[in-house]
């Protein structure tokens, strides 16, 4: 009986979430047409009043009576479904980069750094999950997303020279397989209880905060460039709904280490969206999903390698005709954190 009730649960709700998720996505697609919020507003409302049908549709579903008497901890299962949705389209956004790798049968240039530290970030915060009672969202988005990555890095060991190869298997072995191992030890045994659940939260914020640092770099670009060519708008916007989301999820259930890394995220997604509007039109932009997660700098631009002048790279990369992975880097990787 618990059972059937929890699927009609799911269903019901994951049916509320769908039909949101559903006006949210055209309205991104019709967004990048004008720059003012007062615009994207009327789009969203436009696009809702058109599907009569869904409309009507959405509005039986919330009279029922189980969503009538919806309580805060139903709330936040609404707002952790669509986290989900969204981080596993974040998770999925490299696909278009491995159909190149596998169609030419070479890495080319791209690195695989990003991939294995968003595999530890997702395995920490699996584990994160597993460990807090009652955070099985933060658990099975990120799940699915240690799938996703170990795919990904399999695919980069297949196609890449023999010494990158090397390399790459080398960095993986260290960082997702022996920190992960060594973090799992320690909080088991010399740890129990909240103390556990802080220092494994602890560690997965503190890896987020550091690979927030991706986007930084190509906002200094922007504005040095002053063209928004190889920062598109879904890229931005997806950053700042994402962060948003997941934000609001931690606060209803009082999770500082999903707000913090979140809220971050939240910030870093307006001030790109403000960056946009002031620049749109200073060149032609990318509104493509794939952003790639190979950029060479997990870290600021500060403590990278970075040689060049960034308006030189930028000027360089232009001239190579380069996509835009080459500067969003792990853009879109860092979001796959908490889910």
């Amino acid at each position: 009986m618990n059972a059937r009730r929890a699927l009609h649960y799911f269903i019901e709700h994951i049916t509320v979430v769908f039909f949101f998720f559903f006006f949210v996505l055209q309205t991104a697609s019709e967004c990048k047409l004008g720059p003012s919020l007062f615009y994207r507003t009327v789009v969203f409302c436009s696009n809702f009043k058109q599907h009569q049908f869904f409309f009507n549709f959405f509005l039986l579903i919330l009279s029922s009576s189980s969503v009538q008497s919806l309580r805060m901890n139903n709330l936040y299962f609404y707002v952790g479904i669509i986290g989900n949705i969204i981080s596993v389209m974040m998770f999925l956004s490299p696909v278009k980069t491995f159909l190149r790798i596998v169609k030419k049968g070479s890495t080319e240039e791209f690195e695989s750094l990003p991939y294995i530290c968003t595999l530890l970030n997702s395995s920490l915060w699996t584990y994160y999950g597993i460990t807090k009672p009652d955070s099985y969202l933060v658990a099975t988005v990120n799940g699915f997303g240690v799938v996703v990555e170990i795919v990904y890095i399999s695919m980069f060991l297949i196609y890449a020279p023999p010494r990158t190869r090397a390399k790459t298997a080398k960095i993986a072995g260290i960082v997702d397989v022996v920190v992960f191992a060594v973090a799992v030890f320690v909080t088991q045994f010399a740890m129990e209880g909240e103390m556990r659940i802080n220092v494994i939260g602890f560690m997965g914020a503190a890896l987020n905060v550091v690979m927030y640092a991706s986007p930084l770099s190509a906002m200094r670009l922007v504005w040095t460039t002053k063209s928004v060519e190889y920062m598109p708008f879904l890229l931005s916007f997806f950053l700042f709904l994402n962060g948003g989301v997941w934000c609001l999820y931690a606060f209803l259930v009082q999770d500082w280490f999903l707000g913090v890394p979140n809220g971050s995220g939240f910030v870093l997604g307006f001030a790109q969206l403000a960056l946009y509007s002031i620049y749109r039109k200073s060149n032609v932009t990318s509104d493509g999903l794939d952003y790639g997660s190979q950029h060479r700098h997990l870290l600021s631009p500060s403590t990278s390698d970075h040689t060049h002048p960034i308006k030189e790279e930028f000027m360089q990369l232009r001239h190579k005709g380069e996509t835009i992975d080459k500067i969003t880097g792990i853009f879109l990787d860092k979001l796959k954190f908490c889910g």
